[in-house]
This record gives structure tokens, sequence and C-alpha cells, in this order.
């Protein structure tokens, strides 16, 4: 990201551009700083847009060759650029080997082909799908395949995931809060993390609802955060675990039914239990080993604040009482899956049973 930055803050342009990973709200910040730096508003003249299907016309090329007519002056030369973007091509797993059509080329392929010899006068910006897989194609970006291996050599390739570390995403969402004059409280931040650390997307949506929902107030409190932010089915499974760990018969009915009243089937929520209660396993398991939080991040698939917010959880559990419910959980999840058991009669007697 900060190539991009730096690409911007000098005026001097590479002409490819990929950018992909999982995280929609940082593609979609680098996209339009790109298109704010190289294109004027309105300009449909030297700017075209592509999507999925659209990416693969061979008319692609011909734009590409065509010279920008008062496009907007850029960096110390005030150089001026045709721009295409092309989002979603599906051509990361693009390759030389597959089939062709007559002409021996695929529009695919002749476009890849193209990437080589881009006019110095046109930028192609790509924004792809998901993160680079060293084994799966499908689609998505392969470091193996064309697309990646063009924007490696002659422009930009930036893969852009959600950041790992808590201070990272603090830093980002007090600083939107000071452009408010705002401030949050810090058992307001741990709860709106918890609630909305999904996604940067999520964070950004939930944060400026509690802007707006403060209003001419300076700081946002715990009482705000549960008022506003939406409970996402993952938050409301580690309520009601918290639930189980207490021994609270009444909230842990309480939370099964708002989930069952939300549409989610108790088969799903049994099976999102079992899942949460291995991840806390393996936190209490590492976490007693000495591992730190990025090493058991690893191991579960999760970010580091994941694991730094729920390793209190795992301590309210000893290893025994864990081990014990995936094994129960598992049978009953089996027994269901096989017609054995009723989901909603085995739900309902598991929680009985640990609360």
């Amino acid at each position: 990201m900060k190539r991009i930055d730096e690409d911007i803050k000098s005026g001097q342009f590479k002409n490819l551009y990929l950018i992909y990973g999982t995280e929609e709200y940082l593609k979609q910040q680098y996209k339009k700083k790109l298109l704010d730096a190289l294109v004027n508003p309105g300009d449909t003249m030297n700017f075209s847009s592509f999507k999925e299907g659209e990416a693969k016309d061979k008319g692609i090329i011909d734009l590409a060759e065509t010279v920008p007519f008062f496009a907007k002056p850029v960096g110390p030369d005030g150089n001026q650029y045709r721009v295409i973007l092309i989002e979603h091509s599906g051509f990361g797993g693009v390759s030389s080997s597959k089939a062709k059509d007559d002409s021996g080329k695929t529009p695919a392929d002749l476009i890849l082909d193209y990437l080589g010899n881009i006019p110095e006068t046109t930028i192609f910006i790509f924004v792809e799908e998901e993160k680079i897989s060293d084994e799966k194609i499908n689609g998505k970006v392969d470091k193996r395949y064309r697309l990646y291996k063009a924007a490696d050599k002659i422009g930009r390739a930036i893969e852009m995931n959600m950041p790992n570390n808590e201070e990272v995403l603090k830093r980002w969402i007090f600083a939107k809060l000071n452009a408010e004059g705002k401030k949050m409280r810090a058992d307001a931040w741990n709860r709106y993390l918890a609630m909305t650390g999904t996604n940067m997307n999520n964070m950004d949506t939930e944060l400026r609802k509690l802007i707006s929902y403060v209003g001419d107030r300076e700081e946002i409190c715990l009482e705000d955060v549960n008022s506003v932010c939406i409970e996402t089915t993952d938050i409301k499974i580690f309520e009601l675990t918290n639930a189980l760990a207490d021994r609270d018969s009444r909230k842990a009915f309480d939370i099964y039914n708002s989930l069952i009243v939300a549409k989610e089937e108790p088969r799903s929520i049994l099976s999102q239990m079992i899942n949460l209660y291995r991840k806390l396993l393996v936190i209490k398991e590492m976490g007693a080993a000495g591992k730190t939080d990025d090493d058991i991040a690893k191991v579960i698939g999760n970010k580091s604040f994941y694991v730094k917010m729920n390793r209190p959880r795992a301590k309210r559990f000893s290893t025994e009482e864990l081990k014990r419910f995936l094994e129960e959980a598992g049978d009953f999840l089996f027994k269901i899956n096989t017609g054995q058991l009723n989901e909603t009669m085995a739900v309902e007697l598991l929680l009985m049973k640990y609360t």
C-alpha cells in the first residue's frame, strides 16, 4: 500500500496495478486513490471500466492503444494517461495452457499477452478477489499465473488484507474519531471491536452510525455501542458460550431463542458452538505452552486480536470441560446429521446439561 501512496505522491506511475486480497474496504480505498490521482471527474473519454465477463472483450486492447486526449495532467511533467479499470476479471488463474479458439488465443490470453507491451500513455488497474492461493485457481489471483507475474514484473502487485494487529485498527478508527472531534472509552472500544471486527467495511459503517448517534456529545461509551452496533451471529455465539460458563440457563436460552428468531437453524448454532469451543481449546492449550497470540492465530485461522479477546473466555473453562463439550456436541451433531436426533431437541438438551 505504501508503494501506491509513494507513486501518487511522486506523480510517477506504473503502467499496471494489480490490487487483490480479502479486505474489500482497502481495495476500494486504493482503487479510488489511484483514480482520483489519474482521472478527472466525469472523464469518460480517457477512462474505461470493465467488470467480470466484460473484461474478456478484445476491444480493450484497441482502447489501450488509443492516445489520451485532454486527460488530467499528472506528476511534475504533466503526463497524461488513458486509464483502464478491470474488476473481478477472473484472469488470475488463466494460463496459456487453457483451451483456445480457432485463432489460437482466447480473449483473456490476448489481453494477458498484451500486458507485456502496454504503451507508456496507458495504465491498467486490476482489482481482483480473494488472496493468493498456491494450490487453487478458481479465478482467483495466483502467483504462478500470468496476471500476477505481469504486475509483479512491470507494475505493482499489492495484496490488501485486514490488519492482523489490534493497534493498527485502533489507530485507524481513533484517527477517524479525532477528525470528527470524538473519543471512545476503552470498554466501548473493546466491545466495538468484538462486535464489528470481521472486516474494515463493517467497522467503518458501524463507526459512522455511532458518530451520528451520539450527535454533539464528544465521548462514545459502552452503552452507545450496545445500542447502535449490530450483533453478528458470532457475537451471540460468544455470549452463549459465556452463559454456559456462568451456568446461566435463562440467559443461555434467551440468546439461543434470539438466534432462532433470526432464522439460525439449531444445527448451525451447534456447529458454530463446536467451532468456537475447538478454538478455545487451542487457545487454552497453546497459551499454557507459552505461545504468542500470533502463533495461535496462525493455527486457528483468525487474527491475533481475536486470540487476545478470547484468552479470558478460554480461561473460564477447564481443558476437561472443553474436551467433554466437544465430544458430546460432536456426537449430537452426528446423530442430527444421521436422523437419530431432532436438531431442536438435541441443542436444547445440550444447553440444559451445560447450564
